[in-house]
Parts: C-alpha cells; sequence; structure tokens
C-alpha cells in the first residue's frame, strides 16, 4: 500500500507526500507552515479552515478547534519535516501523518522536487 506497481511487478518508493498536522490557533499553523517552507523541508503548505477535533487525553475523550497544515515534500525531505515538526509543535504528542501520493502532475512535481533541491 503507498507504493507505485510497476508493469514488471517491482515496487517503487514513493517520491512525494502530503504530510498533515494539527495545531491549537491560526498564528502558531502559518508559523509553522511558514519555517517549513522557507527552511526548504517543504516545497508548498496550506493552512486550512478550522476544525473540530475529538480524542483521547488523560484517560477522558477531548474537544477542541485545530487548524490542520498540509505540506507537500518528497520522499528525500520527509524525515526533517517530520523532526523539524517534532521539534516546533506545540503538542506534546504532535500529529504527524505522511501520506504517499501515488500520482503527481507532472509539472507540479518536477516544480516541487526542483524547489525542494533549492534548499
Amino acid at each position: 500500500m503507498g507504493r507505485a506497481i510497476l508493469a514488471d511487478n517491482s515496487c517503487m518508493k514513493p517520491t512525494a507526500y502530503l504530510v498533515i498536522t494539527t495545531v491549537p490557533d491560526e498564528e502558531r499553523a502559518q508559523h509553522l507552515a511558514l519555517m517549513a517552507v522557507e527552511r526548504g523541508f517543504a516545497a508548498c503548505a496550506q493552512v486550512q479552515s478550522p476544525c473540530q477535533s475529538f480524542y483521547w487525553w488523560d484517560n477522558k475523550v477531548q474537544q477542541d478547534q485545530e487548524f490542520p497544515v498540509h505540506l507537500k515534500t518528497n520522499a528525500d525531505k520527509l524525515a526533517v519535516l517530520e523532526e523539524f515538526i517534532k521539534n516546533h509543535h506545540p503538542y506534546d504528542v504532535p500529529q504527524i501523518v505522511a501520506i504517499a501520493i501515488d500520482h503527481l502532475e507532472n509539472q507540479y512535481g518536477n516544480w516541487l522536487n526542483e524547489e525542494l533541491k533549492k534548499h
């Protein structure tokens, strides 16, 4: 799962990822997104509209408003982006979900990889 299958049935490592995290407020979401792009860990990032999150914490169900942040990166930068998020996230246990992208439009994929090579 998450790997492109080639005609000869061999597997290829995904080259691009959508990384998703959530933060408690818009200011922190914008700051995290901007720093990740400026440092070259992500080619681009979007701060999404607030959402309501429900989760277990301290042995009870919590409900909070959060701001999802979507970041696009490649396989070469995935580990450093994850470490960056861990080190700059306000939560003790941040959500960091990396989804392998099965398909990118060719020009967009080239742009993403070229921008990440520059930094």
